[in-house]
């Protein structure tokens, strides 16, 4: 039977059978426009990436300078405000030195101004030389003076003079037309004072003048 089949056939070599591969679409070609266009917004969008990268630093380094600068300008700012209080509390310190000068060499001006008005007026020497003898009875005792002289001048009135002698009445008083306005003599048992007020205020006023005229 097999002889059979093998006669019909012809041939008792077959062929194997093997499936065909799958076709593969062959690739299309690169449109060279398309690629250059491609390429040239990558480039594009490197350039704006950078871009943005370089303006975020400046921004950054902007900032920080700008911050150093205010703080640089604050600190020069500070300091001129100090330099110029510095000056400004010099310049007072130096003036009210100088008023504090002025004053100083016033005063005693001041004084023989309010004090010439007692002492260059000689209507009021009677009332001085009262108080003078009053301020001498005080410091002596009274067992030690003899005799007091007044100048006629100032006590011209008899009823002064009386007035004075009767509150000292174990002290002789009287007045002496030679004795100048201002002038008294107190005599002691043992020596005597002279009580000069017009001598006495031109000592003080060359006091008080050298006073002022001091450095």
């Amino acid at each position: 039977m097999s002889s059979l089949i093998r006669n019909e056939l012809g041939s008792t070599n077959f062929a194997r059978w093997s499936p065909s591969p799958a076709s593969v679409p062959a690739p299309q070609p690169i449109d060279p426009e398309i690629a250059a266009r491609d390429h040239a917004i990558k480039t594009l969008e490197r350039r704006i990436s950078d871009m943005e990268r370089a303006h975020a630093e400046a921004i950054k380094r902007a900032r920080t300078e700008a911050r150093d600068a205010a703080l640089k300008e604050a600190a020069r700012d500070e300091a001129q405000a100090l330099a110029l209080l510095e000056a400004n509390a010099k310049a007072a310190n130096a003036l009210f030195s100088k008023s504090l000068a002025d004053l100083e060499r016033l005063a005693p001006l001041l004084c023989e101004t309010a004090l010439a008005s007692v002492f260059e007026a000689p209507d009021q020497y009677r009332a001085l030389v009262e108080a003078a003898l009053e301020l001498q009875f005080k410091r002596l005792t009274r067992e030690s003076v003899v005799k007091v002289t007044v100048s006629a001048v100032d006590f011209s009135d008899e009823a002064h003079l009386k007035a004075l002698a009767d509150r000292h009445p174990q002290v002789a008083i009287g007045a002496d037309p030679a004795l100048g306005s201002g002038v008294c003599h107190i005599t002691l048992n043992m020596g005597g004072v002279e009580l000069d007020i017009p001598a006495h205020w031109a000592a003080l006023k060359e006091t008080l003048h050298a006073m002022a005229d001091a450095p």
